[in-house]
């Protein structure tokens, strides 16, 4: 099975299972779905945050050799401006850094990673 079609077949499931659109209540049941989406999808979890050094993103992983680090938000939850800084260091070197609240937003890093790479 290819990237692609293993990508297809975890959105298809998520969506089914949580909806790809849907916001959490808790940033703890987010980190939990996403942890799993990303594993299912194939992605290797770096690291898997609740508390540690400030302003760290909740979730790092590996994906087809791109690092990621996601910051994720609840419904209500907001990102402080350390975390920004960390997610513009990631950025600034080479890696995609973002605060997302939904797994739509997940899907489409990981399928234009999949694009860039001619997959």
């Amino acid at each position: 099975m290819t990237y692609r079609e293993r990508l297809n077949r975890t959105c298809k499931y998520y969506d089914s299972y949580c909806g790809m659109t849907t916001t959490f209540k808790t940033e703890a049941e987010f980190l939990r779905i996403v942890t799993a989406f990303l594993e299912t999808a194939g992605a290797l979890i770096v690291r898997q945050a609740y508390a540690t050094k400030n302003g760290v993103s909740d979730l790092i992983c590996c994906y087809r050799g791109r690092f990621l680090a996601f910051e994720l938000k609840d419904d209500e939850g907001s990102p402080s401006p350390q975390q920004l800084n960390f997610l513009q260091e990631v950025v600034k070197n080479e890696g995609t850094g973002l605060v997302v609240d939904h797994l739509l937003q997940i899907s489409i890093v990981l399928a234009n990673i999949l694009k860039d790479l001619g997959e």
